[in-house]
């Protein structure tokens, strides 16, 4: 950037050629009236704009392209105030910009890495120097480099702008979620649950984040004291197919927010289920930002010594196992459940009639606990668990609904993150 130094001489010079840029002096100190102005080298603020393009695989879902992505902007390594303007989070597929001085590093903690306590992996770094700065960076799926590498593609006048601009390119995969989620220590996790948590649970818990030897642990609970719960995780497909290495044990299930497997294994505990089949918890490409973040659980079967429950209702619309949950007359009332605010009725007092007691008796332990803040399962669909609304029947519509129609999802109560 071009700068000028008024020169001082012993004859004052014209008034023209003493004039300052505004835009390329933070101050002017004058001495005296005769002392000619000093100025001093700013440097131009530069637009970097940052747009993810997420979800970019065939059949993605509006969660995956619209995702939100919690973050923070540094400059120079260090994490910035919010700039009145700047969004929530990140959106997938939507412009974000970020104004910066030329010649300073602009970097992004993604993810839990983006929360206190996290910020060691800053990504797609840039450093405008003449010109602003566009970066699109571009989610896929399939086995990727280590870390992310932002390549500068051309230079041209942006269309939108009017600014030359430089454009980069980069990628969000597999590798680099691991990188920006946080993995939970057994410290970590022992500071993060309640402190008066069952002291079984907590046994459980603290077994995980020391790394478990097979998918499988056995909560054996303090009260009541004959209980014992099971749970298995299921592997991580979606993990496994993206992520160089992966092992669910030590990179999967350590990346799971302890207040997740507390408040699961909590309410199995006073609902008297036995044991829990969960089948996905962390994982990178795939859904909302909640198993990404590693605040989302997913459930599909779960049971006593007398019953085993598998949650599925797909038969309700054609699309499932034939289940005791689902009755041949629930089907029939369902079909008519849009005609009237009274058949609506006659279909969920059905729906309602057959759901199984044990999983009602689980799902209220969640629905009251202050750890989760979203239920979605075969049979109700609730966004916030918090508010005075009730629980929604699942009527299967596409979407959100019909993706539950097969398991119960829980989100835990995590600030920063939703």
């Amino acid at each position: 950037m071009a700068e000028r130094l008024a020169r001082r001489s012993g004859s004052r010079q014209p008034r023209h050629r003493r004039m300052l840029n505004v835009q390329q002096a933070d101050a002017v100190t004058r001495t005296t009236q005769e002392t000619e102005p000093t100025a001093v080298r700013i440097r131009a603020q530069r637009t970097v704009t940052y747009f993810f393009q997420t979800g970019a695989w065939p059949d993605s879902s509006s969660t995956e392209t619209g995702l939100k992505i919690p973050y923070e902007v540094a400059f120079n390594g260090t994490v910035q105030r919010r700039v009145e303007g700047w969004p929530k989070r990140i959106v997938g597929r939507t412009r974000f910009s970020i104004r910066a001085p030329e010649g300073t590093e602009v970097s992004l903690y993604l993810n839990t890495d983006s929360l206190p306590g996290g910020r060691q992996f800053p990504v797609y770094s840039v450093t405008p120097q003449h010109n602003d700065i566009y970066v699109k960076v571009t989610e896929r799926r399939g086995i990727q480099a280590a870390r992310p590498v932002v390549t500068l593609d051309r230079s041209a006048v942006d269309k939108t702008t009017g600014a030359m601009t430089d454009y980069y390119s980069a990628l969000l995969h597999g590798d680099t979620w691991a990188s920006i989620s946080r993995k939970y220590t057994e410290q970590e996790a022992a500071d993060l649950i309640p402190a008066d948590c069952d002291s079984g649970i907590r046994s459980a818990i603290m077994s995980v984040y020391r790394v478990l030897t097979q998918p499988t642990v056995i909560v054996n609970c303090a009260t009541p004291q004959d209980r014992t719960i099971t749970i298995t995780f299921s592997d991580a497909d979606n993990a496994r197919s993206n992520i160089r290495n992966f092992d669910n044990l030590s990179d999967g299930l350590t990346r799971i927010h302890p207040i997740g497997l507390f408040a699961l294994m909590d309410a199995a505990r006073l609902a008297g289920v036995e044991t829990l089949n969960i089948t996905s918890c962390w994982r990178p490409l795939l859904g909302s930002i909640a198993h990404r973040a590693g605040i989302g659980l997913d459930v599909n079967r779960i049971g006593d010594a007398t019953d085993s429950i598998r949650l599925n209702r797909g038969e309700l619309i054609g699309s499932g196992p034939d289940l005791p949950w689902v009755s041949e007359r629930e089907r029939q009332l369902f079909r008519a459940s849009r005609q009237s605010a009274e058949a609506r009725r006659r279909w969920i007092a059905e729906m309602e009639a057959n759901r199984p007691a044990l999983f009602a008796a689980f799902r209220q332990q969640l629905q009251d606990s202050p750890h989760v803040q979203q239920l979605f399962d075969p049979w109700y669909i609730d966004s916030n668990t918090h508010d005075a609304a009730a629980p929604t029947p699942n009527d299967m519509a596409p979407g959100n609904a019909n993706t539950h129609k097969d398991h119960l999802h829980i989100t835990v109560n995590a600030p920063g993150i939703l």
